[in-house]
């Protein structure tokens, strides 16, 4: 293999470790990327502070056949903890 090639999979490969390393603290520090439609795209902060009107939420919906016919529907997607650990 030529010098070039194996230094640009070199520079290729730390970086794409580093954008995902970078992802995983930014998610670790309560950033979180919106892509849907229902709310304006972009970045979003966690926080512990109280909800009070007028401000976005990211919760975890109780079994329950109305969350089940949301999903169905695709108005409400998946998220990332497991069915068993939300009740």
């Amino acid at each position: 293999m030529n010098r070039l090639i194996k230094r640009a999979i070199a520079v290729l490969v730390v970086g794409g470790l580093g954008l995902v390393a970078g992802g995983g603290v930014m998610y670790s520090a309560g950033a979180r990327v919106n892509t849907s439609k229902s709310i304006p795209l972009g970045l979003y902060w966690t926080s512990s502070a109280a909800v009070t009107k007028g401000e976005y939420v990211i919760f975890c919906p109780p079994q329950r056949p109305v969350f089940d016919t949301a999903r169905a529907r695709a108005t409400s997607a998946p998220g990332s903890v497991p069915a068993t650990t939300a009740t």
